[in-house]
């Protein structure tokens, strides 16, 4: 994803970390599994041992252009589980509903995916 993307408004607080107010924004409402709490749980683990990373090794190790082209991580990230979490919103409260599963799976499946690349990321 490497067209620009406009953050949506709530995603720019409670936090100053986008990916993380829509994390939020899951987990409150109250309406997804297990899994899918594992996964942002993953996810913000992944993200603060990167940051972690690249405040100890990344800055040592790697140049300029590789940090900065490593720091688009959590804006693309939030921008791939935000099109997943929009699209299974409308549909999240009714479990019979046309979608439901596919697009429950998909939301779980961008939230993998974002930590998958965190983890990569690091080293």
């Amino acid at each position: 994803m490497t067209e620009e993307w406009e953050i949506p408004p709530e995603l720019k607080g409670p936090t100053h970390n986008h990916l993380r107010n829509l994390l939020i924004q899951i987990m409150i409402d109250g309406l997804v599994g297990n899994d899918v709490l594992e996964q942002i749980g993953e996810l913000i683990a992944a993200q603060a041992r990167f940051n972690r990373w690249v405040a100890v090794e990344g800055k040592r190790t790697l140049g300029t252009g590789e940090l900065l082209a490593r720091s688009t991580l959590g804006s693309e990230s939030a921008r791939g589980i935000h099109a997943a979490w929009a699209a299974f919103y409308p549909v999240r409260e009714h479990l019979e509903a046309e979608g439901h599963e596919e697009r429950y799976r998909e939301l779980l499946d961008a939230l993998r995916s974002s930590v998958e690349r965190f983890v990569s990321a690091c080293g």
